[in-house]
């Protein structure tokens, strides 16, 4: 209900010459204004070839007598009244377009789900970490961790990035890959079967955890972007849109050298993925459950790989799976409203847009019980540090 107020209406008249009174000193100003763009204009040596009329105000004879002391011809369009609105509606149209852009939706969502080799992590929009699977090396002891921007999940440890640039880490030590305590100045973090891997805010990448396959060799990239990690092998996405990659060549996982344009990359057991600016992907490595056939993909803004599957998620928020379907990891054709997607070792997950997190493949130890997660992904303000 609205209150009730009382109404009253107020009608007087004006003359011609009471109006343009009232308003001299404004168009003074408007006149004065568009003399100083015309002459900055023609400084730069650029000429004016009319002046374009817009909004309704533009009609009153006075202000188009004296821009006529400017001496340059003036135009109307037929769309005076309605083009601050119709240039108001091209802007946001121009505005969703460029957020549908694959690089824009991967920023946005990066690492608020991740999934390893048989458990899940989830990031909660207050900073805290659930986290469902197997718990062998203790990768699901992430109780305590609290001002988390970013996770990553390796076959057996759980990786996650503070607001303050710092890792924290939980699982499986073997090979060093929870060795992360002096790092600092991290914005992005990944992690493969016995590594991890940081990106920092100099472009320059840091890697801890087993190197018997070269995979933590990162210390000359530079201009880096954006990094995944695979079983023994780290790719990285340069500024340019080039790709690099070290570590295991028994597939040739690592030969990226030719792609172009990628806005994204993921990383597998022994293949690697790249997203391409247009919405298409591109992929090498092991083939031998079909994990590469991405060719005719289409639309697509982000990308995940693990094990031996690969995992689109399409401009319309549904999914598209290539590659070993044993568990059932691809079966993903009902999913809707999805905004994040990863891939475990033989399970798939997705973040809807209502923070709901769904999750298909295998369902021993528990990495795909994510029906009861809440608030996960960047969808409310976190905790501050």
């Amino acid at each position: 209900m609205f209150p009730r107020v009382n109404r009253r209406s107020l009608e007087f008249s004006l003359t011609r010459d009471e109006l343009e009174r009232l308003i001299a000193a404004k168009i003074d100003e408007s006149i004065d204004m568009t003399r100083r763009m015309i002459e900055e204009v023609r400084a730069n040596g650029h000429t004016i070839d009319s002046l374009l009329l817009i909004g309704g105000m533009t009609r009153t004879p006075l202000l188009q007598k004296r821009l006529e002391e400017l001496g340059i011809p003036i135009r109307e369009t037929h769309h005076t009244d309605t083009a601050v609105a119709l240039g108001a509606i091209c802007d946001r149209h121009r505005e969703e377009e460029e957020q549908r852009k694959p690089e824009h939706h991967e920023k946005r969502f990066q690492n608020c789900i991740s999934a390893g080799y048989i458990h899940t992590v989830g990031l909660k929009s207050d900073g805290t970490i659930v986290v469902d699977g197997n718990n062998n090396g203790g990768q699901c002891n992430t109780s305590k961790w609290h001002n988390i921007v970013a996770v990553a999940a390796g076959y057996w440890h759980t990786v996650g990035l503070k607001s303050n640039g710092t890792i924290v880490v939980d699982g499986n030590n073997d090979g060093g890959q929870c060795n992360t305590s002096k790092w600092h100045d991290i914005v992005a973090i990944a992690a493969g079967h016995s590594h991890t891997v940081g990106l920092k805010s100099n472009g320059t990448v840091v890697a801890v955890g087993k190197n018997d396959r070269g995979q933590c060799n990162t210390s000359s990239w530079r201009d880096i972007v954006a990094i995944a990690a695979g079983h023994s092998h780290t790719v990285s996405l340069k500024s340019d849109g080039t790709v690099v990659a070290v570590g295991d060549l028994c597939y040739d996982q690592c030969n990226t050298s030719s792609w172009r344009d990628v806005v994204a990359v993921a990383a597998g057991y022994r293949h690697t993925v790249g997203l391409k600016s247009d919405g298409t992907v591109v992929a090498v490595g092991k083939n031998n459950d079909g994990q590469c056939n991405t060719s005719s993909w289409r639309d697509i803004v982000a990308v995940a790989a693990e094990d031996e599957h690969t995992v689109g998620l399409k401009s319309d928020g549904t999914v598209v799976v290539v590659g070993r379907n044993d568990d059932g990891q691809c079966n993903t054709s009902s999913w809707r409203n999805i905004v994040a997607i990863t891939a475990g070792g033989r399970h798939t997950v997705g973040l809807k847009s209502d923070g709901i997190v769904v999750a298909v493949g295998y369902q021993q130890y528990g990495p795909c019980s994510t029906n009861n997660w809440r608030g996960i992904g960047p969808f409310s303000k976190r905790s501050s540090p």
